[in-house]
């Protein structure tokens, strides 16, 4: 009974070691079977990594994926080795355990087996004359003990089939056990192959990176000098484009002087016209005066014998004088059309020619339109004379008739119609005169709208060249920041390249870290970025533009400049001092 409860105890140690060894097995399969996994979750990973591989970091982490992978590989195959020999050791220990106790305990059984016939043998022989009764009573409970000892050994013989059918069980379990771990084994070894063919593929692709990173570096160089060439010639366009406008505006502000200096002179010389006309005005009145006075006193006089001795004298007279009228009515309307001639070709002439010799072409044709307003006066003063003649002529006859009453009438009709067309000649004169000063205000008027024009274009291209510079600090700050991008993901290529190396190389599980940016590329960015903004070429351009406008902008001595260029003065940030306008107006505009 001992020995069957310590069989059964030794059995039920052996069956909880057994469960002990079948959990830990079980969790390493489950521990497998998460690696597994995970491989294939970093496997789904390189693959989407390998898809959207674009710049170093994506790249960086690849690398450290395949190194990740690679410890995960070796820390798979060491689990794997440690699995193997944890269930070599365990099925040793459970086969020699078994094997030993059935071998002590059989052994243990047939010694006391031989000790107990042993006994019996000599008990026979000893007591055999004395009791009898007690020899076939002691047979019979030692036949009995035999038959327990029988039936024992039976059914240890019984446990130790179980034991072996148990063992061959086992046995079957871990063949079974074996080729699983064999097919994990082909499993990861093409898991292996495929991921050394799926790292060449990336290694492809990575010098392919490199070609199309190389490419790149080639274009930005090609851009760079591009961009060089291009701000070159912005350059050389901005200075022209500057020099040009500086001239256009120096020309522009000694052509307004001029214009300014000849409009006084024109105002001048026409103040000069109107006293002129007006002493002819007067001058021509007395006249009248003194021809009305003269009429009147011949009217008192007789003329009757001069008209009887030649009655149609008068009126040969007046058809003279009538004639005379047309003429003189001709002449004048000859005389206006070719005023509106010249005025055409004036016109004409003002909107062919340029701007520059515009003062010189309007003071000569005030100039000539001044001689043929004298030739026009000497002519009516001729015309005065010949009529003068004539009445003195008529005054010497003394004609002293009705029909001298008629032509004294007819005088008087010719007078009114001189006086008219002298009244025509003023007013044409003056309408001149206005047409030439309302030309002339429209002429400065225009160079003025020129002249803002010109300032605004020039302060537009100094806008456009501050949006240039702008644009080229902008560019080379890109090149820079390329430049740099472009180096890091060299450098990280070689670090990746050379961690590959080495990982074929060696056998040993390797832990390396993401490549981090290097804060010195953002702090060389900013240090470069800074150094472009305090460029002093840029910061001495500006200043000498600003410079510029505020000397075009700055108010003068003369009252009228100042006026003018208030606005622009206010428009581009000066102060618009000596400016008529008001402030509402200025806020209005």
């Amino acid at each position: 009974e001992e020995l069957i409860a310590v069989l059964n105890l030794q059995k039920s140690e052996h069956e909880s070691k057994l469960n002990e060894y079948i959990q830990n097995y079980n969790g390493l399969e489950a521990e497998k079977e998460k690696l597994l996994h995970k491989l294939h979750l970093k496997e789904q990973q390189i693959h989407d990594l390998s898809l959207n591989v674009v710049d170093s970091e994506l790249s960086a982490k690849y690398a450290a994926l395949v190194v990740e992978y690679e410890n995960i590989k070796v820390l798979l195959n060491a689990k794997e080795m440690e699995l193997k020999e944890s269930i070599r050791q365990k099925e040793q220990q459970v086969v020699t355990k078994l094997a030993v106790d059935f071998t002590q305990q059989t052994d243990f059984i047939e010694n006391t087996l031989s000790v107990q016939e042993s006994g019996q043998h000599l008990k026979m022989f000893s007591f055999e004359d004395n009791q009898e009764e007690n020899k076939i009573s002691k047979e019979l409970q030692i036949n009995k003990e035999l038959g327990d000892l029988k039936a024992r050994v039976q059914s240890l013989t019984e446990e130790k089939v179980g034991l072996e059918n148990y063992i061959f069980r086992l046995e079957e379990e871990l063949q079974i056990l074996r080729g699983a771990e064999e097919e994990a084994l082909l499993k990861a070894s093409r898991d292996r192959d495929d991921l050394s063919g799926h790292l060449e593929d990336v290694k492809r692709e990575a010098a392919l990176w490199r070609q199309k990173a190389d490419e790149l570096l080639n274009e930005v160089e090609a851009k760079e000098e591009l961009y060089y060439n291009l701000m070159k010639h912005k350059e050389k366009e901005y200075q022209q484009n500057l020099l040009t406008t500086r001239e256009e505006n120096a020309y522009l502000v000694n052509t307004l002087s001029t214009k300014e200096q000849s409009l006084k002179e024109v105002t001048m010389e026409v103040d000069l016209l109107r006293s002129e006309v007006e002493r002819l005005k007067n001058t021509f009145s007395a006249e009248k005066n003194t021809l009305e006075e003269e009429v009147k006193t011949l009217k008192s006089q007789s003329t009757l014998s001069k008209a009887e001795d030649n009655p149609n004298y008068f009126n040969q007279v007046i058809s003279e004088l009538q004639d005379k009228l047309d003429d003189t009515i001709k002449e004048t309307l000859a005389k206006e059309t070719i005023i509106e001639d010249l005025k055409q070709k004036i016109t004409s002439y003002d909107e062919g020619y340029a701007y520059k010799s515009l003062p010189e072409e309007r003071l000569q044709s005030v100039e000539g339109e001044k001689i043929m307003i004298e030739t026009l006066l000497k002519e009516r003063q001729a015309e005065v004379e010949s009529l003068r003649q004539e009445l003195t002529t008529l005054l010497k006859r003394k004609a002293e008739t009705q029909e001298h009453d008629d032509t004294m009438t007819i005088l008087e009709d010719k007078d009114k119609e001189i006086g008219r067309l002298t009244k025509s000649v003023v007013e044409m004169q003056e309408r001149l005169l206005r047409m030439e000063e309302g030309k002339l205000r429209t002429s400065i008027e225009d160079l003025q709208n020129r002249l803002d024009k010109a300032l605004y274009t020039a302060h537009i291209s100094d806008v456009r060249c501050e949006e240039l510079t702008h644009e080229i600090m902008q560019l080379l700050e890109e090149r820079d920041t390329l430049q740099f991008r472009l180096a890091e993901a060299l450098r990280v290529i070689e670090n990746n390249s050379t961690k590959e190396e080495s990982i074929s190389r060696s056998s040993s599980p390797l832990h390396s870290s993401l490549p981090s940016q290097s804060s010195p590329v953002n702090e060389k960015l900013n240090k470069i970025r800074h150094e472009y903004e305090r460029d002093p070429t840029v910061q001495l351009e500006r200043k000498s533009r600003h410079m510029q406008h505020m000397q075009l902008y700055s108010p003068t001595s003369e009252e009228s400049t100042s006026a003018d260029y208030g606005f622009f003065n206010w428009f581009f940030g000066g102060s618009p001092q000596g400016s008529t306008q008001p402030q509402s107006q200025s806020e209005e505009s």
